[in-house]
């Protein structure tokens, strides 16, 4: 059945953005360096030990509420992230991040896996040290593939007054099973996600290291910068979505130790200063 939109709720503006990046790059930094405009967080905090806030800059601690997942269970673990009412426990809350999704994902695989849901004939590895874990089959990845899917459609759905941010680890360029190319991008199960992800997401951000090397005093210099890539380069995704004839704006902004001066760039393109304020 359609359903006629009011040019109100079409007018209803938030941010749908996915940031990736390898290890160490300051991906969790970087998201919770937001302006006031996001407001307070909900951060499911999914990799080992980022409840902890280590990277996040103590003056940006206070606005954010941790929810950690017990893991046993992650499909029980990913709907509540997906349809619980997250506004009735934190009124003030505005955005919602993941952190990582890549771990999510990757537990959700090997849940499948480990209860033999797709199949229960799987090559078992570290049988009897505590350590033992059940190799996945292309049924598994199938399988986990639409669990995936569902999970994003009922995140961006089911919590429409929320801002959402999905962080993820980074996928090397490489090609699928059927010798298909597939652009660097967020890691997450199998590579056919690797492109589905995205695509639901309204900015992609890629954080790059910038290494430069000076001749000082007759000795080489080797400084590096973080930067945040929003427009697609070599082989790797990244974009935002230009309202203008202009083309993109801001496609490599240079971070400061505190990465705020990325979002207020992005602030000022793409909101007016009436709906920065409110």
């Amino acid at each position: 059945m359609l359903q006629p939109l009011s040019k109100e709720a079409v007018q209803k503006r938030r941010d749908l953005i996915l940031e990736y990046a390898d290890a160490g790059a300051g991906k969790t930094r970087h998201v919770t360096s937001l302006t006031e405009r996001f407001g307070e967080i909900i951060y499911f905090a999914c990799d080992e030990g980022s409840e902890g806030l280590d990277s996040v800059l103590e003056k940006y601690k206070h606005r954010i509420h941790v929810v950690k997942p017990t893991w046993e269970n992650p499909f029980v673990d990913a709907a509540e992230m997906a349809s619980r009412n997250w506004r009735k426990e934190y009124p003030n809350a505005k955005t919602i991040i993941v952190d990582t999704f890549s771990t999510l994902a990757w537990r959700l695989l090997l849940y499948c896996t480990n209860k033999g849901m797709f199949s229960d004939k799987h090559v078992q590895i570290g049988v009897g040290t505590g350590l033992s874990q059940s190799i996945p089959d292309r049924g598994d990845y199938r399988g986990t593939y639409g669990i995936i899917q569902n999970f994003v459609v009922q995140m961006i759905n089911q919590q429409k007054d929320f801002n959402i941010i999905f962080v993820c680890h980074q996928d090397q360029p490489d090609t699928d099973d059927d010798g298909n190319k597939i652009p660097g991008g967020p890691t997450i199960v199998g590579k056919k996600m690797t492109t589905w992800v995205p695509g639901r997401f309204k900015t992609i951000i890629r954080l790059d290291r910038e290494i430069t090397n000076n001749i000082v005093a007759g000795k080489v210099e080797i400084k590096t910068k973080v930067i945040a890539r929003t427009a697609a380069h070599g082989s790797f995704i990244a974009r935002i979505n230009e309202n203008s004839e202009q083309g993109n704006p801001m496609p490599v902004v240079p971070l400061n130790i505190d990465h705020v001066n990325f979002w207020e760039v992005f602030d000022k393109h793409f909101y007016t200063p009436e709906e920065v304020a409110k």
